[in-house]
């Protein structure tokens, strides 16, 4: 493979009594009761897990003891109790309004900043295979100066193979003592390509408003399934893989890039490329207007 190596990651209200063969389900806004697209449903364990489609329904084919139920701007909701034969009304509460303190802008300039990957080619590729399991990496962004800003936009490095016409969904972290922790982004922010990406692509945030933590930030991309968004494995072994492929790098002396599965734990393994001694990380980056 020369120079190149391919990184393929192996990765309410509900009454009911018992167990049952298949769960069907409806996601919906408690207060509105719009549904929640792509939200995320697994197991109390979250060992395997599934989403939402555009209209807030999901099928679970199997038994299950019970759901955790999540999406971005709402609060996590546990069910242990429902009747298999029917189909659930799942309703999720927003989680309260937090307004974070802006920076001053009285008199300032802003100046850009830019932070994360800025190769313009990639050292090798990540892509999520093996992906019945919902999938998520993010990248750790340092803000070295604690500079006080606002983020302007979030750019991902995207292979030309793949489905890069896939729903995917933008995610941003606190820094939780070097680890992502709660959402800084707390809307739903998906994007469906009209067009194939290629290369880094840009994806415009300024309007919602986000600071720029002092002790630093996780920007993350989550793979969303959908029926039109799976393909078999370049490499030729029938592995069914899922999404775009993104590129990863190895300019950073340490390993930045962060990875988890249905919402679980995050982890750090592996992040070494191929044989060498250089790290891997995401090919994520970020721009933010500093008012320092």
């Amino acid at each position: 493979m020369g120079s190149r190596w391919i990184f393929t990651w192996l990765c309410c209200l509900v009454v009911g009594t018992t167990l049952g063969q298949s769960v069907q389900g409806r996601v919906v806004n408690y207060i509105t009761g719009s549904p929640v697209a792509y939200a995320l449903v697994t197991n109390t364990t979250r060992t395997t897990g599934l989403y939402t489609d555009t209209s807030g329904l999901f099928r679970w084919s199997g038994t299950l003891e019970g759901l955790l139920v999540s999406a971005p701007g709402y609060q996590t909701l546990r069910i242990d109790n429902y009747n298999p034969d029917s189909v659930l009304k799942v309703s999720l509460v927003e989680k309260p309004l937090v307004l974070e303190q802006m920076p001053s802008t009285a008199n300032k300039r802003p100046q850009m900043v830019q932070k994360g990957a800025w190769r313009k080619r990639p050292s090798g590729y990540f892509s999520s295979c093996q992906a019945e399991q919902p999938r998520e990496v993010a990248l750790y962004i340092p803000n070295e100066k604690n500079e006080e800003g606002v983020l302007r936009k979030v750019s991902f490095y995207v292979s030309s193979k793949g489905k890069q016409r896939a729903p995917v969904r933008v995610r941003v972290y606190k820094n939780a003592g070097g680890i992502p922790g709660d959402d800084l982004l707390d809307e739903s922010v998906v994007l469906t390509p009209g067009r194939p990406w290629y290369r880094w692509k840009d994806v415009i945030i300024g309007r919602y408003n986000i600071p720029v933590p002092k002790e630093g930030l996780f920007v993350g991309l989550e793979w969303l399934h959908s029926a039109d968004s799976t393909y078999e494995s370049l490499n030729g072994t029938g592995t069914r893989c899922f999404g775009q492929i993104l590129g990863v790098t190895d300019e950073f002396d340490r390993c930045r890039g962060w990875y988890r599965t249905n919402g679980g734990s995050w982890g750090q393994e592996p992040c070494k490329a191929g044989e060498t001694s250089k790290t891997a990380s995401p090919m994520i980056r970020v721009e933010w207007l500093s008012y320092r």
